[in-house]
């Protein structure tokens, strides 16, 4: 019982949370910096322990992941506390795991709690300074998959985060937390100001020379159990780049088919990003 309610509560105000009379009040500088003074607080004191928030179909899509990629590297941005990072150790003990926290306290508790996991190594600084230094050290494998979480408050690397790995490596697998799934309110997402965590920032972030391809999850809150208290869905986003061939085999999978949906647009808007990027050049001269 206790466990629908908070379940319907959460329901609810994540309705709120996307409507316009949110947004509007988020944007009074008063309100806004409350919030995220309540905000730090209910995350030092309160932590979330939700790892990969709760959600089954995307702990499965990470073991379909390395199984079918051969992945050999896990690289995470924004570590907090540890424990998605744990059950990430906890599922795959034999493949490296490399992991980031900017924030001294969630750092020191991150490190003593992920102490045990020999496959783990924690480091403390930004996600684009720690991610240069994984590459410039060759420390990440030919096989490595992103989990992108290090986007919070005002602090979004994520545009930073995508162009490393677009123009630095050949081949990537990068899931991006907190996303706004295109032509689905189902799930929740991240959006500051003006700015959301969507498609068009991951447009503007990657280099149009590589191909890429996407998976979005396509499923609803009928993966949770109504009798236990759950988070809401969040959105996220799977990025291939420059793996077509693996991608297509990938996406014949019975499910993959059931809980993602693949799109088409991505590609479509890189394509005339590159051709205005190209006419631009042109008129210049």
């Amino acid at each position: 019982m206790i466990g629908r309610l908070r379940n319907e509560f959460h329901r609810m105000y994540s309705r709120f949370a996307k409507s316009e009379s949110y947004q509007a009040i988020k944007r009074v500088r008063l309100v806004r910096n409350a919030k995220i003074t309540f905000g730090k607080m209910l995350w030092k004191f309160a932590p979330y322990k939700f790892p990969l928030h709760g959600d089954v179909i995307s702990m499965r899509l990470f073991k379909e992941i390395v199984e079918h990629f051969q992945i050999d590297t896990i690289v995470e941005t924004g570590t907090f506390r540890g424990y998605t990072t744990e059950l990430l150790a906890k599922m795959f003990p034999k493949i490296k795991i490399y992991t980031c926290e900017i924030n001294d306290f969630n750092y020191k508790h991150a490190k003593k709690n992920l102490s045990k996991y020999k496959n783990v190594h924690v480091f403390k600084g930004t996600s684009p300074k720690f991610l240069t230094y994984l590459i410039n050290n060759k420390l990440i494998g030919e096989n490595t998959l992103f989990y992108l979480d290090a986007h919070w408050l005002d602090d979004w690397p994520l545009e930073e985060e995508l162009k490393i790995i677009s123009t630095r490596l050949e081949n990537a697998i990068a899931i991006i937390d907190d996303f706004k799934v295109p032509e689905n309110n189902i799930f929740a997402f991240d959006k500051y100001g003006s700015k959301e965590c969507a498609l068009p920032m991951v447009i503007n972030s990657i280099s149009p020379v590589n191909k890429y391809n996407l998976l979005f999850p396509n499923y609803g809150n009928e993966i949770f159990n109504k009798d236990i208290a759950h988070p809401p869905l969040v959105g996220y986003v799977t990025l291939f780049q420059n793996l077509n061939k693996e991608y297509t085999s990938f996406c014949t999978k019975e499910f993959i088919k059931k809980f993602f949906k693949i799109s088409n647009i991505f590609n479509k808007q890189i394509n005339l990003k590159e051709k205005n990027s190209k006419r631009k050049k042109i008129n210049k001269k």
